[in-house]
C-alpha cells in the first residue's frame, strides 16, 4: 500500500496540480488501489497539507505552501 508520505513528497517536490489519475500513474499502482490513493489525497487535504481545485468535474490537488 502506498503511504501518505510518498504522495505528500510527490506533490511537495514536483509542484503544480495533480489529478488522481496522474498520481496513480506516477506510482504505477493498479486501478484497484484508486480508492486508497483518493482517500490519502482527501486526508491530506483535511489536514490542510494539500489544496484542491475543481474544474469541469476534475479535481486537482497541490501542495499548500506555508507563507513565511
Amino acid at each position: 500500500m502506498l503511504p501518505f508520505a510518498a504522495i505528500l513528497d510527490l506533490l511537495r517536490t514536483s509542484g503544480g496540480e495533480w489529478t488522481l489519475e496522474q498520481v496513480i500513474k506516477q506510482f504505477k499502482v493498479t486501478q484497484r488501489q484508486k480508492q486508497v490513493i483518493n482517500h490519502h489525497l482527501e486526508s491530506l487535504e483535511c489536514f490542510n497539507i494539500l489544496v484542491t481545485s475543481n474544474e469541469n468535474g476534475v479535481t486537482r490537488w497541490h501542495y499548500a505552501e506555508v507563507e513565511k
